[in-house]
């Protein structure tokens, strides 16, 4: 029995609609597996929202408030390449945050002090450049609050420079804001772009530091990343916010408040980013981050034959195994003529003892 030609049609538009809704419904269920309290996605002008979540709830937002403060130093004039000396001021003002590498009595350029507080959000370094340019840090707080009224940021207040008070509060409206201008200054965009920064002090010389950027978007991401900071602590949460250029959509502004771990809030990013993509505010991209070594130089897990392995050591080098058995026999030779250079003629060890190399300061960064 053959069904009418007019049913068949009913029945394939039917389908067609039912299939076109489903992207639809797909994206009006919204991003999923979001941990963070606070989520915003803006145009870099302000005036276009991709996406927003209790983006309007104020929140306190941790060492992000270093943009601020960082934004009133340099409208101070800060000379980059002047010495400033780590002072028992800056010790109080850094007590209850994230480890630090700036030791009392340590010199430094001012140069270093910004990196140092932006990349690695070393608080010493705030409070040391503020009194570079003649601001103690309860004048420094004053600033970043008449700053704030000046810029129009009436939900925003701040307690202390560094934000270890949970009193430093905002939303992610004017925590874009603040990114912003941030990312308009020459020097911080430069210094927010960064992502590795080796110097040594002034004093002590032999003291080397590597500072690792925190904002990982700067190291993964494919797309243009203009600068950001990352932030903690335990009312705030993980939070960090970051200027960048999105295929289809220019120059956007990221805020992020209030996630559960370091690595949770970049995930709710890529959560947000694939939303975006479904919705067609975002063009589709084949890889959107890098897939190499991660931050502790570990090599990138590859999938073979069903088995997630690790890559063999020759074949990260890019060289066949054979050589690289070469190569480690050069390196055991040469520390046998390293040893016998060591011994007397009588084979006993001489007293000489081989130059120390400097000590390195590699940790892992705060917030």
């Amino acid at each position: 029995m053959s069904v009418p030609r007019p049913r068949i049609i009913v029945a394939a538009a039917a389908l067609l609609v039912c299939l076109s809704s489903l992207p639809r419904a797909a994206a009006a269920r919204g991003p999923g597996r979001i941990r963070a309290k606070a989520v915003l996605v803006v145009s870099f002008d302000g005036r276009r929202v991709l996406y927003g979540r209790n983006a309007g709830q104020v929140r306190s937002i941790a060492s992000i408030s270093k943009l601020m403060a960082s934004l009133v130093i340099m409208d101070h004039r800060l000379p980059l390449d002047g010495i400033t000396t780590i002072s028992a001021v800056d010790v109080k003002v850094g007590s209850g945050g994230c480890r630090t590498r700036l030791l009392r009595g340590m010199k430094l350029r001012n140069r270093d002090l910004l990196h140092a507080a932006l990349l690695a959000s070393d608080n010493r370094a705030i409070s040391a450049m503020g009194r570079a340019v003649g601001l103690t840090p309860r004048k420094l707080v004053a600033a970043m609050n008449a700053r704030a009224r000046k810029m129009g940021l009436v939900r925003t207040r701040f307690m202390d420079p560094v934000g270890i008070n949970h009193g430093n509060v905002s939303t992610a409206y004017e925590v874009a804001k603040i990114l912003r201008q941030a990312v308009l200054n020459p020097v911080l965009q430069r210094v927010m772009r960064t992502r590795d920064y080796f110097f040594r002090p002034i004093w002590p010389r032999r003291r080397a530091i590597n500072y690792h950027n925190t904002n990982s978007l700067v190291h993964r991401l494919r797309f243009p990343v203009y600068g950001g900071k990352t932030g903690f602590n335990n009312k705030a949460g993980y939070c960090f916010t970051s200027a960048m250029r999105l295929p289809g959509a220019g120059p956007v502004l990221v805020v992020v408040l209030g996630s559960t771990s370091k690595t949770q809030r970049f995930s709710d990013f890529f959560s947000v980013l694939a939303h975006l993509r479904r919705l067609g505010k975002v063009h589709a991209t084949r890889r959107v981050a890098h897939r190499g070594r991660g931050r502790r130089g570990r090599p990138a897990l590859r999938r073979h034959r069903g088995i997630t392995r690790r890559r063999h050591r020759s074949r990260r080098l890019g060289i066949r195994r054979g050589r690289s058995r070469r190569r480690l026999s050069r390196r055991r030779l040469s520390r046998r003529r390293l040893s016998r250079q060591r011994r007397g003629s009588h084979g006993r060890i001489s007293r000489q003892r081989p130059r120390r190399r400097p000590p390195h300061l590699y940790a892992e960064d705060g917030d």
